[in-house]
């Protein structure tokens, strides 16, 4: 501990000088933020006038306080804005946390805590809407809050809100966005059409009286379809598109014929892959990852007797989302009705609707296109 009484330093030459502390000290001492320690180390500046070294007496510092205080008492009153009693004004250094229960610009303490923004410290000098700043008043949450805007309200909720992905809308017409077929933005990727598909990868050989995809051979139709897409430059969403209307996935789906062979997976046009050729021994299990991708190929980029995708949308002749539409049809039938409209002449009238439906989300939700019958 300091002592009260302090030894007055000399003079260098021989008299003693008066330092009654530099103006500032003693105004930040009057107002507080001058610590008394900090006081007592200013007074051991000062001398007596024609003092020799000597003790400096506490009363000095008296006179040294007494004097502080008649300086405050003529400095203006600093008044703290008036607080109401139900807001609080944040100010620099407070943290959100230390509020109770306050909304901040409608966010609740649970949703700041959800954010990551509870306990903030609210110096941040990159304020986001959700991060309070100096200057915010904080004000109680209420508890039985309610949407006033009836525009914006809702007054009855319902699990068939939103969009359904998994459902079937029958398009008809020319394929074109204007004929109000699916814009390309609205396909789902590739994964989730990927994943959504394994319903049927596992069910689909049932059809056929044949074992059920193994988890490799579903592998290799993924691997087959990424690398046939890269390869001919075909979405490979719409390579998936066509697999499962062909066939639902199923890599031992039969070879049909109704005048052209048509096999494996994509159901192509005298392909040479298949893993069930009943002139070839019938079912082959496992079904190798070569022959899958074979299938694909065969389908996609086209066999010696017929056209694969790539082919189609080519000759489709547009360079819209609507290529890919034209294209199914002309894989289904060979041609288009010279009406233009997809569903119009001898083909499967559903089958660019059931295309367009599968690349916007369809599974498994029921199929309501009448247009075969």
């Amino acid at each position: 501990m300091r002592q009260q009484v302090f030894q007055a330093p000399q003079a260098t030459d021989g008299a003693c000088l008066i330092d009654l502390l530099d103006l500032e000290d003693v105004k930040r001492a009057a107002e507080g933020s001058l610590h008394p320690q900090n006081i007592s180390a200013a007074v051991e500046k000062a001398y007596y006038p024609g003092c020799e070294r000597g003790m400096l007496h506490v009363n000095f510092l008296l006179f040294v306080i007494f004097l502080s205080k008649a300086i405050a008492s003529l400095l203006p009153v600093k008044v703290p804005p008036a607080i109401s009693s139900n807001a609080y004004s944040i100010r620099s250094g407070s943290y959100s946390n230390t509020v109770v229960n306050p909304s901040i610009d409608g966010a609740s303490i649970d949703s700041q805590r959800a954010t990551g923004t509870l306990g903030r410290n609210l110096q941040s000098p990159t304020p986001t809407p959700m991060s309070p700043f100096i200057g915010h008043m904080l004000r109680p949450q209420a508890t039985d809050g309610q949407v006033s805007n009836s525009a914006i309200a809702v007054t009855m909720n319902s699990n068939d809100d939103g969009i359904h992905l998994d459902h079937y809308n029958q398009y008809m017409g020319d394929g074109s966005i204007a004929a109000g077929w699916p814009a390309k933005e609205s396909w789902i990727s590739f994964p989730d059409m990927f994943n959504n598909s394994k319903y049927f990868f596992e069910r689909s050989c049932m059809l056929y009286n044949q074992e059920p995809n193994s988890e490799e051979e579903t592998t290799a139709v993924y691997n087959a379809i990424q690398s046939v897409a890269e390869k001919t430059m075909v979405d490979h969403r719409y390579i998936l598109a066509i697999i499962m209307q062909e066939s639902g996935g199923c890599v031992r789906a039969p070879t049909s014929n109704f005048g052209v062979p048509n096999s494996g997976i994509m159901q192509d046009h005298n392909g040479t892959a298949t893993c069930n050729n009943a002139d070839a021994g019938g079912p082959q299990n496992p079904c190798p990852a070569e022959i899958i991708e074979q299938m694909v190929q065969d389908g996609t980029g086209g066999t010696d007797w017929g056209d694969g995708l790539a082919q189609c949308i080519n000759i489709a002749g547009t360079d819209d989302v609507s290529a890919f539409y034209r294209a199914a049809r002309i894989y289904n039938s060979g041609s288009i009705d010279v009406s233009g409209n997809l569903e119009a002449g001898i083909a499967t009238h559903c089958y660019a609707s059931d295309v367009a439906n599968r690349l916007t989300g369809w599974v498994t939700s029921e199929d309501v296109c009448a247009l075969d019958g």
